[in-house]
Protein backbone atom coordinates (compact mmCIF):
# COMPACT_ATOMS: atom_id res chain seq x y z
CA UNK A 1 0.00 0.00 0.00
CA UNK A 2 1.21 3.75 -0.87
CA UNK A 3 3.07 5.27 2.17
CA UNK A 4 3.95 1.71 3.59
CA UNK A 5 6.42 -0.10 4.17
CA UNK A 6 7.79 -3.64 5.22
CA UNK A 7 10.53 -5.33 7.07
CA UNK A 8 10.35 -8.70 5.74
CA UNK A 9 11.92 -11.70 8.16
CA UNK A 10 12.79 -14.93 6.99
CA UNK A 11 9.29 -17.39 6.82
CA UNK A 12 7.46 -14.53 7.71
CA UNK A 13 4.71 -12.49 5.71
CA UNK A 14 5.77 -9.17 5.03
CA UNK A 15 3.28 -7.00 6.73
CA UNK A 16 3.25 -3.47 5.97
CA UNK A 17 4.34 -0.98 8.45
CA UNK A 18 4.49 2.70 8.77
CA UNK A 19 6.54 4.54 11.01
CA UNK A 20 6.29 8.73 12.10
CA UNK A 21 8.38 10.93 14.64
CA UNK A 22 6.96 12.36 17.51
CA UNK A 23 8.48 14.30 19.79
CA UNK A 24 9.19 13.28 23.04
CA UNK A 25 10.66 14.90 26.47
CA UNK A 26 14.42 15.40 26.08
CA UNK A 27 15.03 12.74 29.12
CA UNK A 28 13.50 10.59 30.43
CA UNK A 29 11.77 7.55 29.36
CA UNK A 30 8.59 6.92 27.46
CA UNK A 31 6.81 3.98 26.74
CA UNK A 32 3.73 3.16 24.25
CA UNK A 33 0.63 1.55 24.90
CA UNK A 34 -2.45 0.11 22.71
CA UNK A 35 -5.51 1.19 24.32
CA UNK A 36 -8.06 -0.31 21.97
CA UNK A 37 -7.54 -2.62 18.49
CA UNK A 38 -10.38 -4.28 16.71
CA UNK A 39 -9.53 -7.71 15.41
CA UNK A 40 -10.92 -9.86 12.14
CA UNK A 41 -9.40 -12.83 11.53
CA UNK A 42 -8.51 -13.78 7.74
CA UNK A 43 -7.24 -16.88 6.08
CA UNK A 44 -4.33 -16.17 4.63
CA UNK A 45 -3.53 -16.59 0.84
CA UNK A 46 -2.33 -19.44 -0.68
CA UNK A 47 1.06 -18.44 -1.83
CA UNK A 48 2.19 -21.76 -2.59
CA UNK A 49 5.47 -23.81 -0.67
CA UNK A 50 7.70 -21.41 -0.09
CA UNK A 51 9.87 -22.52 2.72
CA UNK A 52 9.37 -26.29 3.98
CA UNK A 53 6.67 -26.08 7.22
CA UNK A 54 9.49 -27.15 9.75
CA UNK A 55 11.37 -24.08 8.59
CA UNK A 56 8.89 -21.59 9.88
CA UNK A 57 9.27 -19.87 12.54
CA UNK A 58 6.37 -20.87 15.12
CA UNK A 59 5.67 -18.96 18.54
CA UNK A 60 3.26 -18.90 21.29
CA UNK A 61 1.23 -16.23 19.97
CA UNK A 62 0.91 -13.55 16.74
CA UNK A 63 4.04 -12.24 15.34
CA UNK A 64 4.87 -9.52 15.59
CA UNK A 65 4.05 -9.72 18.91
CA UNK A 66 3.09 -5.84 19.93
CA UNK A 67 1.01 -3.12 16.80
CA UNK A 68 3.14 -0.27 17.94
CA UNK A 69 6.16 -0.07 19.37
CA UNK A 70 8.93 3.09 20.26
CA UNK A 71 11.83 1.65 17.87
CA UNK A 72 14.65 4.57 18.58
CA UNK A 73 15.54 8.20 19.91
CA UNK A 74 17.57 11.14 18.12
CA UNK A 75 17.38 14.52 18.21
CA UNK A 76 16.62 16.63 14.80
CA UNK A 77 17.90 20.01 14.66
CA UNK A 78 17.84 20.67 18.06
CA UNK A 79 14.15 19.04 18.78
CA UNK A 80 14.17 15.09 20.72
CA UNK A 81 11.97 12.77 19.05
CA UNK A 82 11.06 8.82 19.00
CA UNK A 83 10.61 6.87 15.84
CA UNK A 84 7.01 5.14 16.40
CA UNK A 85 6.43 1.73 14.52
CA UNK A 86 2.69 1.01 13.74
CA UNK A 87 1.97 -2.66 12.80
CA UNK A 88 -1.66 -2.87 11.74
CA UNK A 89 -1.70 -6.84 10.64
CA UNK A 90 -0.32 -9.93 12.71
CA UNK A 91 0.19 -13.61 11.65
CA UNK A 92 0.20 -16.46 13.68
CA UNK A 93 1.81 -19.54 12.34
CA UNK A 94 -0.84 -21.95 14.69
CA UNK A 95 -3.93 -20.61 12.92
CA UNK A 96 -7.04 -18.48 13.74
CA UNK A 97 -7.78 -21.61 16.01
CA UNK A 98 -7.18 -19.03 18.65
CA UNK A 99 -8.61 -15.60 19.63
CA UNK A 100 -7.35 -12.69 19.18
CA UNK A 101 -5.58 -11.00 21.63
Amino acid sequence: APGWMTRPQAGIPAAPVRGFLLQVPPSGGISLSVLEAEFDVHPAPDFGAVLPDSAIPRSAGPSPELLAVIDSRAVIRGVPVARVLVRPFQWDAAGPSRPPP
